[in-house]
């Protein structure tokens, strides 16, 4: 796509009219079941627009639910507070109730054709604000991290949302136990990779002086 098409205003309505319809039709139904034809009579765009802006329908469904992410992280820590101080446990709390809301949005992706796709790019995108975000950007940027423990940290969180995702979100898997599942591992983690114990007070005192971790 060339800078000139990015823009043109009409370009950018398109762009997101499609990723309007790719999101909605997610929550319907799995990635397989959604045709082109579905997406481009959902944004009312035609076939060859579809193309030009994502080259195919599983770059769409990727594109959909990151971008999706990252509005549910903006709205859990606005980026004019991305450097404020803020309960880490609340801020992951709140995440998660948004993304047990939307499940059905998230599962879909993740179960269709370019699932693995849809998962790697949340990884990356989790990766991202860990480094940038969380009470353990300090840590991660640390010389004496291991290197790549935030992909490592991404990838498992990723992994075990999405299971939770499938639950009933009952006893053990209630948005609060799993928030605290979350606190207790990343802190473990990171006090394992980097023989210290900078990580313990993100699982001892989840509620007090930590940064948003989301």
């Amino acid at each position: 796509m060339t800078e000139t098409t990015l823009q043109d205003p009409r370009a950018a309505r398109s762009r997101d009219a499609l990723l309007g319809a790719a999101a909605a039709l997610l929550r319907q139904r799995e990635a397989s079941a959604i045709t082109a034809t579905d997406v481009v009579r959902q944004a009312a765009v035609s076939r060859p627009t579809l193309y030009q802006h994502f080259g195919d329908l599983p770059t769409l469904f990727v594109e959909a639910t990151t971008s999706h992410l990252h509005s549910l992280f903006d709205d859990v820590l606005p980026p004019a507070h991305a450097g404020s101080y803020a309960s880490a446990h609340a801020s992951i709390e709140h995440l998660l109730e948004h993304l047990m809301a939307d499940a059905a949005l998230f599962r879909h992706a993740i179960r269709g054709p370019g699932g693995y796709a849809v998962l790697r790019a949340l990884t990356e995108t989790l990766s991202q604000r860990l480094r940038t975000h969380s009470p353990l950007r300090s840590t991660l940027a640390s010389p004496h991290t291991p290197a790549q423990v935030d992909e490592f940290l991404a990838h498992g969180t990723v992994g075990l949302v999405a299971q939770w995702l499938d639950s009933d979100f009952m006893g053990d898997d209630s948005v609060s136990n799993m928030t605290n599942r979350i606190i207790a591992l990343l802190a473990f983690h990171v006090t394992k990779a980097t023989g210290t114990t900078q990580a313990a007070p993100l699982s001892q005192h989840p509620g007090k002086n930590a940064e948003a971790i989301a």
